[in-house]
């Protein structure tokens, strides 16, 4: 019995996250998620009205200035945007995306205020910026960039602006847009001081920010630690214990390309040791294998090998 559901669902949790599932056999990840099922699936209207209810139990608000039956999120320094329809856009200029698409769906007062709101606050203010730089090499043809001295901004071909490259990712694979495009823009991360590395999954990307290791999924998702990068991989069936193993071990030493790891010079008849044995003085940098299955340890527990 869930009160926070409609009548006919049913609920779990796993102690992280929260499941739901519809009277159909339909497993979701989130009401947002189960939403979408519903309208896609033909569900009565007052059965998802009853559903879109318990969404601020998740974060989501209501917005005079979004279209009808539109919500938002703020989630540290992001907003999401929800549709009516359970459609999910990481930003508002992704919902706008998604408005120019599909005009017919909309009032001509709801575009020109979305447009108003949410997209012209992202277009420098005066008449002209001369201060765009176009610059092939570090964005995908017909875009521009702009440096302020700390942070570089990128102007798309159709003029949106995006704080990063990373943002501007985003956008383009939410967007489905070119893969050229798509693929150039990841390319150019490295001008960002983002990293490839052979233990990440593929078009993953790494780089340290202060004292931690931060990293940008192949879609440009931002994950700020390695649990949040283990946990989105857990939630997505694309990626396997390995690349969890893998996120893991990044910077420990078992990548060949990383590995700080120091050849010892070993020293005979030290009295510090039994006869036989040798000893160094040097600083070895540990190399850890990843987490096995080991028949030796509790069950659910799993080991690895340090070799110095």
């Amino acid at each position: 019995d869930d009160a926070t559901i409609p009548k006919g669902w049913k609920s779990r949790t796993d102690g992280k996250q929260k499941f739901l599932l519809s009277p159909d056999g339909k497993e979701c990840k989130s009401r947002r998620e189960a939403i979408k099922h519903m309208v896609v699936s033909h569900f009565e209207e007052s059965q998802i009205d009853e559903m879109k209810s318990f969404l601020g139990l998740d974060g989501w608000q209501d917005n005079s200035n979004l279209p009808r039956g539109w919500k938002m999120k703020r989630k540290q320094r992001n907003i999401f945007v929800l549709s009516k329809e359970g459609d999910f856009f990481l930003s508002y200029i992704q919902g706008w995306t998604f408005i120019q698409k599909n005009k017919e769906k909309f009032s001509n007062e709801e575009i020109d205020r979305y447009k108003s709101c949410f997209v012209r606050s992202n277009i420098p203010r005066g008449n002209k910026d001369d201060s765009w730089v176009s610059d092939d090499v570090k964005v995908p043809a017909g875009w521009k960039t702009k440096c302020d001295g700390f942070m570089t901004s990128v102007k798309s071909r159709q003029g949106v602006i995006f704080k990063s490259r990373r943002i501007a990712l985003m956008h383009l694979v939410k967007s489905e847009a070119l893969e050229k495009d798509i693929s150039k823009m990841r390319e150019c991360l490295a001008f960002d001081g983002w990293k490839e590395d052979s233990l990440l999954p593929k078009s993953w990307k790494w780089k340290k920010k202060s004292n931690a290791t931060i990293f940008c999924s192949a879609e440009g998702t931002l994950l700020d630690t390695k649990q949040k990068a283990i946990a989105f991989m857990n939630s997505d069936e694309r990626f396997s214990k390995e690349d969890e193993d893998k996120i893991t071990n990044l910077g420990l030493g078992v990548s060949s390309k990383h590995s700080n790891r120091t050849v010892p010079t070993w020293v005979d008849n030290d009295v510090s040791v039994p006869k036989g044995w040798k000893a160094s003085t040097e600083n070895l940098v540990p190399v850890q294998a990843p987490f096995i299955q080991d028949e030796t340890v509790p069950s659910g527990w799993r080991s690895r090998v340090v070799t110095l």
